[in-house]
């Protein structure tokens, strides 16, 4: 992922209706919801549950989850 996203820092990740994210964009929003979730729950060994509806910020919160290591399956 990360090798293909510094290659490709201007090009849409993702679309949603009228929202549209580079990948650097993406990148952006990965590591600062990754930092803020380190900080906040980094001693919590749980599972984290997302609940969500179809929303563009879903794949922002799973990368950050995976990128901490909070795995969703």
């Amino acid at each position: 992922y990360y090798t293909s996203a510094y290659s490709l820092t201007n090009a849409i990740a993702i679309q949603y209706g009228s929202i549209k994210i580079s990948y650097l964009q993406l990148q952006q929003c990965i590591d600062q919801l990754s930092d803020y979730m380190l900080s906040k729950y980094s001693a919590d060994h749980r599972p984290v549950l997302v609940l969500s509806e179809r929303h563009w910020l879903l794949p922002v919160i799973l990368l950050a989850l995976w990128k901490i290591g909070k795995i969703y399956c």
